[in-house]
């Protein structure tokens, strides 16, 4: 009997001691960054877990924990379990910011790469072999037409290279659904539990970025 009552006792003092250390830090930035240190370590979800850090690539963890901060402000989770589904939402925002990133990533190799392209190669040579002159009202150039023919052409090569590859957009777009069904799962559980409608998350993160 006297165990039952110690166990009742001692989670209702962690409840308090919750409360009284979320009064005492002051600004909300050092609460959210506190608890999601706390809530890391306990559900393996920490940042140091997700943020990448190599030779070739760092993250920008001052960025997750803005993100992450902003979802606690919004989503407001009030138990262990809640605080687990937020960290989740915000690893879900976190790594579909990644298929952005690679995305743009891709077209810009493909437009570096255009040197490589045949026909490209092939229209700037014709381009570099009629000088452009300035346009003249009262004197009509063939040459000057056919220069803006083929800079037409190459321009429209450029254009074509600013959508991945087919093998590129089959695999981004494959990661974002799973990433966009793993978010609204967890989005529509935490807001289940607490009981409460839906509401849309700020876009914040998107513009401090």
């Amino acid at each position: 009997m006297s165990n039952s009552n110690e166990k009742r006792i001692s989670k209702k003092q962690l409840t308090a001691n919750r409360g009284n250390a979320k009064k005492s830090t002051g600004a909300k930035t050092v609460i959210g960054k506190q608890v999601s240190s706390r809530n890391g370590l306990r559900f393996g979800l920490h940042a140091k877990d997700l943020i990448i850090n190599s030779a070739y690539l760092k993250e920008n963890r001052p960025e997750y924990d803005f993100l992450l901060q902003s979802l606690y402000d919004q989503l407001n989770p009030t138990n262990d379990f809640q605080e687990f589904l937020v960290h989740k939402i915000a690893n879900c925002l976190w790594r579909s910011r990644r298929a952005y990133i690679a995305e743009t990533a891709t077209i810009n190799n493909q437009l570096n790469n255009l040197n490589d392209h045949t026909d490209f190669k092939r229209l700037s040579n014709q381009l570099n072999q009629i000088p452009e002159l300035p346009p003249d009202p009262d004197f009509h150039d063939d040459m000057q037409d056919k220069r803006a023919e083929i800079a037409q052409a190459r321009s429209d090569i450029v254009k074509s290279k600013t959508i991945p590859h087919q093998f590129y957009n089959m695999n981004i777009l494959y990661y974002e659904m799973r990433l966009d069904r793993q978010l609204s799962r967890y989005y529509k559980m935490l807001r289940n539990l607490q009981g409460m409608p839906e509401i849309e998350i700020s876009d914040d993160f998107d513009e401090k970025t």
